[in-house]
């Protein structure tokens, strides 16, 4: 009896040796005093147990109770064995859930690259240790309009695609970043220029290469900027604005990188306080509409007037529209001016037409028109029941924009159909508008004859001719804008281009003075016809 007993106790002592070890791991991953107790306790039971057996072996017989208590100190120990083992399985898979909520939460689902919340920290801990480091915010070049035409299963496999081979192009100590949409920022170890440049150069070169996705051949650039910590004082946010401000100019410039400067920090400033006075002068309905005639020099009449916005400024001067409009659509204020003009116009075509029935007005559409069907809600508003408004109106949409902007011709077939007529600006800038013209989309030519100046006098009149005939030959009216001089009126007139607009001819004017202007024209128009 006596060697079963101390035969127990050892086999319940090496049991509670062997949990020392889980017990461990547990004070590791937890840092919870109880498991430190515990810790404690099991290595007090181990010392106990080994005098009880010495106990055991020094007695000369022993009853059944000093059996019993071997028995409770063996089960006791394999509950402890149970207790440990089980809490150490549970605290490993609360450590794992932990982590994998960690990795959800600093990873970016699609392309497996760390996330905006991630990258954050990283630059945090940078500026916490005054760590030199370069930031590069990357932007995609026309992502949208891959995603809007073939889907977005073809514009998430892109992505995926760009983050390996972009990854695979890492510099050493280089970390990309997927920060949302169509952007990645790019930590870099190094914020000189040489390894900026290099890195962005590594990048520009992997995506020489197009991509085939589900049998498209997608070729992708971006334009990046980017922001460089030196050690100063500074927060994420200041390094990102500033990584966003290099970024847009590089967009604009079409350059693939720019890093930020302190002259670029100040243009921008001054196009935020521009927009803000911009949105100010909406607000206060302080924006102005001139119109500027469209003459006739076969009819001898005024046949439209073009509607052009104006921006008053303190000095009484008056900002064109070309000067502010590119500002405007960086910023989507664009948005709200062309339903201002629209409504504007509405206004003042009662007047227009109480001395010419029969003008039409001229307005012009913005690329983010294009791209919106918010116009086409916009001028169904001021669609009147017999169709006044649109008898009046023409829209006009640049050549270029034309091209860029694919699904316009599906935009102008639903203007036609709601009577509006639509014209192509700057004809001769691009091929999008011939290609409408051809489909029977569009009623209207004009064209600044500026655009041929480079050209010699002969391949100058030839382009010219050429533009006349295809007018002719697929019976569209032809304007031509911008006419500063005299010689120009008569060249024009010698091709067979009769309709005419421009400076030398009227510049744009208020509502009071263009109808003043249009009352005096009728009253020549008038006596001329009655004197024939």
């Amino acid at each position: 009896m006596t060697v079963i007993a101390v035969l127990i106790v050892i086999a319940g002592l090496f049991i509670l040796l062997s949990t020392l070890k889980a017990a461990h791991k547990i004070c590791f991953l937890s840092r919870e005093l109880g498991w430190k107790v515990l810790y404690a306790l099991i290595i007090g039971f181990s010392v106990s147990y080994s005098v009880f057996v010495a106990y055991l072996i020094s007695s000369l017989t022993i009853d059944w109770v000093d059996l019993g208590v071997s028995g409770i100190l063996f089960f006791g120990s394999v509950f402890v064995l149970l207790v440990i083992q089980l809490s150490l399985r549970s605290l490993k898979r609360e450590k794992e859930r932990t982590e994998y909520e960690k990795k959800l939460a600093e990873q970016d689902s699609l392309t497996g690259l760390p996330n905006r919340a991630s990258c954050l920290c990283q630059i945090s801990e940078w500026l916490d240790k005054h760590t030199p480091f370069a930031l590069l915010l990357i932007d995609l070049n026309n992502f949208k309009e891959i995603n809007d035409a073939l889907g977005h299963s073809v514009g998430d496999k892109l992505l995926k695609e760009l983050a390996i081979r972009l990854s695979q192009a890492l510099l050493p100590n280089n970390v990309l970043y997927r920060i949302g949409g169509d952007e990645f920022v790019l930590l870099c170890s190094a914020h000189d220029a040489t390894t900026i440049y290099s890195q962005n150069n590594t990048f520009v070169s992997t995506l020489h290469h197009p991509f085939h996705i589900e049998g498209y051949e997608l070729n992708v650039n971006y334009s990046a900027g980017a922001s460089q910590y030196n050690g100063a004082k500074s927060s994420s946010m200041d390094l990102l604005k500033e990584a966003d401000i290099a970024m847009y100019h590089a967009k604009h410039t079409r350059q693939s990188l720019v890093i930020f400067s302190e002259e670029l920090g100040g243009e921008a400033k001054k196009e935020l306080m521009t927009l803000q006075m911009l949105q100010h002068a909406l607000a206060k309905d302080e924006l102005l509409i001139h119109y500027q005639p469209v003459y006739d020099f076969v009819s001898g009449d005024i046949v439209a007037v073009e509607a052009l916005l104006r921006w008053p400024q303190k000095d009484g001067t008056l900002l064109a529209a070309e000067q502010f409009i590119k500002m405007a659509l960086r910023a989507g204020i664009l948005r709200q001016i062309t339903p201002w003009v629209l409504n504007r116009v509405h206004l003042d075509l009662p007047a227009l037409l109480g001395v010419k029935p029969n003008i039409k007005v001229h307005i012009n559409l913005s690329a983010f028109d294009l791209q919106s069907n918010k116009i086409v809600h916009h001028l169904a508003e001021h669609q009147s029941a017999e169709g006044t408004f649109s008898r009046h109106i023409v829209l006009e949409i640049a050549d270029s924009l034309l091209i860029l902007h694919p699904e316009s011709e599906e935009l102008v077939r639903t203007l036609n159909e709601l009577g509006y007529e639509v014209n192509i600006d700057d004809f001769a800038t691009g091929n999008g508008g011939l290609r409408h013209l051809i489909s029977k989309g569009l009623s209207g030519i004009k064209m600044d004859p500026v655009v041929f100046s480079h050209l010699s006098d002969d391949d100058k009149n030839t382009l010219l001719e050429l533009c006349a005939s295809i007018a002719k030959r697929l019976d569209v009216k032809l304007v031509a804008k911008g006419i500063e001089r005299e010689e120009q009126i008569e060249k024009l007139k010698k091709i067979g281009i009769s309709q005419m607009q421009g400076f030398h001819i009227c510049e744009p004017m208020s509502l009071n003075n263009c109808v003043t202007w249009l009352s005096s024209q009728s009253v020549v128009s008038q006596l001329l016809r009655t004197t024939k």
